[in-house]
């Protein structure tokens, strides 16, 4: 009877065939495990340029002097904790009122001197700005007003001349729908106020601070990215205007009263951050701090059409007193004491703020030495 066809042991060479079958060397169509791949590759680069890594002991020797070179800040933390250390992640879902505590504003931390010359090249800070944040912002609001600005202010005194033409050029692209472009056109502002300083100050700034005010009324006051900068710039305009506004407290306090007065009481802070710097560095002649602050209390002690606006005025009276107050480390600012003077005086609330009633106050106070004087004799 005759063998089965493919019966019977097969030889040696026919077993070595049928391996190299499988692996897939005679049979690329022939599927393979992807360890055996590996392996036949490693074979297969072995046999066509050698043993080119220096065998076994060289391989772990150059990956022993790797790991211990390329020592990562996480394994020392978890060497030096006995643990491994929690991964960082690379975005945090942060709520409103984390990115409201996150706003800072200050005029006092300047990156390098406080430059009193433009850079060279320009003329004016404004056009050094208007230059600078031509390279940064693309949006079609900030693009539009520099075609429209840019040759007005080549010169320092072209600038004063076109001022009016370039202020409500900028202001009237202060509008929600220009949210890519207000950072650099917020810029701008504090820039044109540091060139024209007292020529700013009569007229510009009161529409500077209206127009905020008005772009806090929509939707850009959830926001507070954009809140920065628009505060910012308002700060850095108290600053370049402190001596026109701080010689007369009262009548800075009546321009910036729509800001101060905001139905949010975010924007309220923001704005107490923002003027407090005028409380500090007013001038102490003439009284001038206290009828600031005798100002400021009588217009949040004036009655509003509704106890929601009757507490506005509170609050932002109340924010601004504590923001000219507040200093370093949780302390009292060097100058908090005439501030806090005049506003913890009691019998100042509701009184109306003028030459008569300070006389009045005077003569009152007169009275009362007087009669401490006979009590003591």
């Amino acid at each position: 009877m005759p063998p089965k066809s493919g019966g019977g042991k097969k030889s040696k060479a026919a077993k070595q065939v049928t391996n190299k079958r499988r692996r897939g060397f005679i049979d690329p169509d022939l599927r393979v495990s992807k360890r055996q791949e590996r392996k036949d590759d490693a074979k297969f680069v072995k046999a066509k340029f050698g043993n080119f890594q220096g065998g076994d002991d060289a391989k772990r020797r150059a990956e022993t002097e790797s790991a211990s070179a390329s020592s990562s800040e996480d394994e020392d933390l978890e060497n030096a904790l006995g643990r491994r250390p929690p991964r960082q992640r690379t975005h945090v879902f942060k709520n409103f009122a984390q990115r409201v505590a996150e706003v800072e504003l200050d005029v006092h931390r300047t990156a390098g001197a406080l430059r009193v010359d433009p850079l060279q090249g320009s003329a004016c800070f404004f056009h050094e700005t208007l230059v600078k944040c031509a390279e940064l912002n693309c949006g079609a609001h900030f693009s539009d007003f520099k075609r429209e600005a840019e040759p007005l202010c080549q010169s320092l005194p072209m600038l004063v001349l076109h001022q009016d033409e370039v202020l409500r050029a900028l202001l009237s692209r202060l509008v929600p729908e220009a949210r890519h472009s207000l950072e650099a056109l917020l810029s701008c502002l504090q820039a044109l106020a540091r060139d024209l300083r007292g020529d700013f100050e009569p007229k510009a700034f009161e529409l500077s601070v209206n127009a905020l005010a008005t772009l806090t009324q929509t939707d850009i006051a959830r926001e507070p990215e954009i809140l920065e900068h628009a505060f910012q710039s308002l700060a850095f305009m108290c600053k370049w205007l402190q001596r026109p506004l701080a010689a007369d407290l009262c009548k800075a306090l009546r321009k910036t009263k729509k800001l101060r007065r905001h139905t949010q009481a975010h924007v309220r802070v923001f704005a107490a951050q923002a003027v407090a710097f005028l409380l500090r560095v007013a001038p102490d002649a003439n009284d001038n701090v206290a009828k600031g602050v005798r100002a400021l209390l009588a217009e949040a002690a004036s009655a509003g059409s509704s106890w929601k606006e009757t507490e506005a005025d509170l609050h932002g009276a109340g924010a601004l007193l504590a923001e000219a107050a507040k200093g370093a480390a949780h302390g009292l600012h060097s100058r908090a004491e005439r501030v806090l003077r005049v506003a913890l005086r009691p019998g100042r609330v509701g009184k109306s703020v003028g030459p008569e009633s300070e006389r009045k106050e005077k003569d009152s106070e007169t009275d009362d030495v007087d009669d401490d004087d006979d009590d003591d004799a």
